[in-house]
């Protein structure tokens, strides 16, 4: 476990020791101080400490997957062993900060350059490792691994952001785009794939996004057998790359999780390697059947998570170790918690998770839309197979999702050319297609009366390698997002909390290259077996129970379930003012009058929501 602290500016240096006790739980602190900038390294790492020379300071919270190939372009020989911190350093004399087209990992990076005047703040691809900032030009810039560190000075404002708290409320999916904003008005999240760059003087600042991605790289794969061969070694050793001498792997049953444990199963000796399965004691979500046919070969090492009533205590512990309210679909104190709790008794140092790999890997019901956005009508039908009463459901998703496209890209025009075409096709019935545009239409009608609701959070709009286009940049966008992000974050603070890193194979950026360039017929089986090349590659490794497997399923009255227990822990606890408890009695009136027979997710999630945020600023008032 690592992280990374700093200060620049004007702050007093002695702030740098209370930010470390802050952070504590990620290991001891070295640090470096003159009179224009602090810093320190934090880790339990043996032999990752500050890296100085030439002028030249790096920190950092990382893990470099491609050392030799980093060593052979700055002329080194690639079998030499270093530091995180003396390989970034020895890249960045080479190359400058082009150093970070070439990193390949997990990871927050701080350099200061005494020479050039320059300091720069450097997060990961994906924004596993958390990296956040606290900027007042002229005055002082501070940045630190978690904001509970940031908050512990005293020019940084514990002040709410009330314009993220809203969004919060009102996320409408987790695809929406990713901002710098947090919680707090004074803390930023150094943006995914970007390098922040700051004067020492504080006066100049630049965002630059870097990743770069070149389509030609995969050229030599011009066969479905070669894609799927080279689809299978990324993923072997995403995994590989992430694995420690002792592991944890989150299995739930599905497609995901199970690749990847099977293939940490290879790599690791059954003492080395363990499992944990959340069992949430309702029938529609009891996945034990499918977690027992992968973990077969190392009972002894798994261990199930039944769900049980949460308390209070579990609620506020969860969040104040991740700064925020709680976003996951599972609650983390039901769920994480429990995990973190049993793989910290095993000395596990790293968890692996299956996070987003239907993202990442694709259903293929976006080639499926594709298809008729495009009009390809004769393609679309031999691609979803079944007949239409089977399909039903996915046809009338994805008509409805190529009106609302052909409308925000061609207006009613390109609309009725779809209408036409739809009807000439059958691809639905007339009633469906009949609410379809009735649907479409309340929800025009209901934009133009009432505005578009919530602001869109501020973004870099070049926040996609320029090299992407069309589909492919669509895909990268959904990888991109604030769902997928915002969960690496809270996962790795809460995590960190215990010594632990979570990890996510799914998320390397090599697996994910290669995933954008998978052609979108390769994705779905001639029977609209989804996610179809990834279970190709899987095979031998999978067993064929799991690896042909498409059910889905149900978590709604699971968290249903949690949030009623949840609401009435929170109610029996005596020290709410009558505000919170009204508000506490709304919460349970809604989920008390839900239809058990067809829960809502969408409503869950809001109730989900105003709930932790209750939670979370009653919590905020204590300290």
């Amino acid at each position: 476990m690592k992280g990374i602290i700093g200060i620049v500016g004007g702050i007093k240096s002695n702030e740098l020791e209370r930010m470390s006790r802050c952070l504590s739980h990620r290991g001891q602190a070295t640090f470096k101080t003159n009179d224009v900038f602090s810093i320190g390294q934090l880790s339990s790492c043996r032999g990752a400490t500050l890296y100085y020379q030439d002028g030249v300071s790096v920190i950092s919270d990382a893990r470099i997957d491609n050392q030799a190939e980093i060593l052979e372009n700055i002329g080194l020989t690639a079998t030499l062993k270093m530091s995180e911190n003396e390989l970034i350093f020895r890249a960045y004399s080479k190359l400058s900060i082009n150093f970070v087209d070439c990193l390949a990992g997990d990871y927050s990076i701080f350099i200061v350059d005494e020479i050039r005047q320059k300091v720069f703040l450097i997060r990961d691809h994906l924004g596993v490792r958390p990296l956040y900032y606290s900027f007042r030009e002229g005055e002082f810039m501070a940045f630190a691994s978690e904001p509970k560190a940031l908050l512990s000075l005293n020019e940084v404002s514990s002040e709410l952001n009330e314009e993220k708290l809203e969004e919060y409320l009102q996320w409408p999916s987790d695809h929406r785009g990713y901002s710098k904003t947090t919680f707090f008005q004074d803390i930023f999240s150094v943006l995914p794939a970007t390098v922040l760059e700051i004067d020492m003087d504080l006066h100049q600042s630049k965002e630059t996004f870097y990743w770069k991605i070149d389509p030609e790289q995969f050229s030599h794969l011009n066969t479905e057998s070669l894609i799927i061969e080279e689809y299978r070694k990324r993923f072997e050793r995403a995994v590989s790359r992430r694995l420690q001498p002792l592991t944890g792997v989150q299995v739930s049953g599905g497609l995901d999780s199970s690749s990847v444990y099977k293939v940490a199963e290879r790599y690791l000796s059954k003492e080395n390697l363990f499992s944990v399965h959340f069992y949430p004691k309702v029938d529609e979500a009891d996945e034990r059947e499918y977690t027992m046919e992968v973990v077969q070969n190392n009972l002894q090492n798994h261990h199930q998570i039944e769900r049980s009533v949460v308390s209070r205590a579990s609620i506020d512990q969860v969040q104040m170790h991740i700064d925020r309210p709680d976003l996951s679909t599972i609650p983390m104190c039901a769920k994480i918690l429990p995990e973190l709790i049993e793989f910290k008794k095993k000395g596990v140092t790293t968890i692996l998770t299956g996070h987003e790999g239907d993202t990442v890997v694709d259903t293929g019901l976006f080639y499926l839309f594709s298809l008729i956005f495009n009009l390809k009508f004769k393609a679309f039908e031999e691609t979803i197979g079944g007949d239409r009463k089977t399909t039903r459901v996915r046809r009338v998703y994805l008509v409805k999702r190529a009106f609302h496209k052909n409308y925000a890209e061609g207006g009613l025009s390109a609309v009725g050319q779809l209408l036409v075409a739809v009807v000439h096709h059958q691809t639905v019935s007339f009633v469906d297609l009949m609410r379809i545009m009735a649907s479409f239409g309340f929800g025009k009608v209901k934009k133009m009366i009432f505005g578009t609701g919530t602001k869109a959070p501020a973004q870099l709009t070049n926040y996609v390698p320029e090299t992407l286009t069309g589909d492919i940049r669509e895909h990268f966008s959904r990888i991109c997002c604030a769902g997928i992000i915002d969960t690496n974050e809270i996962l790795n603070l809460a995590g960190a909390a215990f010594g632990i890193e979570y990890a996510h194979p799914f998320l390397d950026k090599d697996f994910i290259e290669l995933s954008l360039m998978v052609p979108g017929r390769m994705r779905i089986s001639p029977q609209a077996m989804t996610r179809y090349h990834f279970r190709r590659a899987m095979t031998g490794i999978l067993p064929e129970k799991i690896r042909l497997r498409q059910s889905k399923v149900l978590f709604a009255k699971t968290i249903w379930l949690i949030l009623a227990d949840m609401t009435n822990a929170c109610m029996q606890e005596n020290d709410f003012d009558a505000v919170t408890k009204e508000k506490l009695l709304l919460i349970k009136k809604g989920l008390q009058n839900m239809n058990h027979q067809n829960f809502d997710f969408n409503k869950i999630r809001k109730f989900q929501r105003l709930l932790f945020l209750q939670m979370w600023k009653n919590q905020l008032q204590t300290y």
